[in-house]
């Protein structure tokens, strides 16, 4: 009889276990949040379309491009931002923020890097500063964590404002129970002003020309990319050519959430004859070009492949930050790379290449 209880209490507890997974896993690929797989390539579009500055307002964005998925540009979005001023001399960021800050790339401490670079700007002619490509492996990118070791920073870009309107303050007790359960998880570069704040992160890239942000896509609700000094180059694949775009089959990063890489590593805006031998879908794929220029933001919508690159040929290094935001129920679809980033860094089980596909990607 005893033997026949502790069967069925396993039985139970295991079918238990399967369905709390199955949530876990469809609740974490969904990500409560509409995301847009168009009919036909591109959304039917033959560029980004175009809104000025004195007709954009949340609402209008939220219904005619956030939730269908379609991209956005708006000239000067930014002009009036103290950063537009402040952050044309590199330098600024190492002298107002905590110089111990370094990047996980290079190794070099913020204020090393940017003072190193202003001076490039100042003693280089635009010929020579765009052609020392090695510059390029001196992207500072992706640092999530810069506007949290330097709070100063938000007020430089008035809080993105725009975002925050998507964003979620922990202020129900579901809420609350939601940001301390990610507190059982943390890991040092997930700042505790993040956790338990309103969910607005802000990813920074600072580098000369010719840096490069390799292809890739971003799970994210919201992602408006602002560039305030110099210029850039984005190419564009909507989310229905996934499979042209020849996605890594593994995450490449623990840090990396909600991102996925192509497996081609160049520049596909000038494939050479291998590279186009090797993908040759990717060469076939429909896209939308963009140049950004200081005070322009470009909405790029959840699952679209880019590719961004600093405009060559230029004097000038290029500063961008993306304002990305999150509801409560969209911030904890994350949950399950939250846990495997701290089962990594505890030693427990080696987590690299952990990643949850999206269900619209298996569509």
């Amino acid at each position: 009889m005893l033997l026949s209880r502790i069967l069925i209490l396993t039985i139970l507890s295991a079918v238990a276990l399967h369905q709390a997974f199955q949530f876990l896993h469809t609740f974490s690929t969904t990500q409560c949040f509409s995301r847009v797989v168009p009919s036909t390539p591109l959304h039917g579009l033959s560029s980004v379309p175009m809104r000025p500055l004195v007709e954009f307002n949340f609402s209008m964005f939220q219904e005619q491009y956030q939730l269908p998925g379609i991209p956005l540009l708006v000239r000067h979005f930014a002009d009036e931002w103290p950063a537009m001023k402040r952050w044309q001399d590199v330098s600024y960021f190492g002298n107002l923020c905590d110089t111990n800050f370094t990047s996980k790339v290079h190794g070099m401490t913020l204020k090393e890097y940017t003072d190193s670079l202003s001076r490039l700007e100042k003693q280089i002619n635009p010929i020579q500063f765009s052609n020392m490509i090695e510059l390029g492996e001196m992207y500072f990118k992706h640092n999530e964590e810069l506007f949290y070791v330097c709070p100063a920073l938000w007020d430089d870009v008035m809080n993105f404002k725009t975002a925050r309107q998507h964003s979620s303050t922990p202020t129900t007790t579901a809420a609350k129970m939601a940001r301390f359960l990610l507190t059982l998880f943390e890991v040092e570069w997930m700042p505790r002003d993040f956790v338990w704040g309103d969910w607005i992160q802000a990813v920074m890239w600072i580098g000369p020309p010719g840096s490069k942000t390799l292809l890739h896509y971003d799970d994210d609700p919201l992602s408006l990319l602002v560039q305030f000094k110099g210029s850039k180059r984005v190419r564009m694949w909507s989310s229905d050519q996934s499979i042209l775009m020849y996605p890594q089959r593994e995450c490449l990063s623990l840090d990396e959430y909600g991102t996925r890489f192509s497996q081609f590593k160049g520049d596909p805006t000038k494939m050479t004859k291998i590279e186009k031998i090797n993908f040759p879908l990717l060469s076939t794929a429909l896209y939308l070009d963009v140049e950004l220029y200081p005070g322009d933001m470009l909405y790029i919508p959840s699952g679209w492949w880019h590719f961004v690159s600093v405009l060559e040929g230029s004097v000038e290094s290029s500063v961008s930050v993306a304002s990305r935001s999150y509801s409560t129920c969209e911030g904890m679809s994350y949950f399950p790379s939250f846990v495997a980033n701290w089962i990594h860094s505890i030693g427990l089980l080696d987590m690299r290449g952990f990643c949850l596909q999206p269900s619209y990607l298996s569509n």
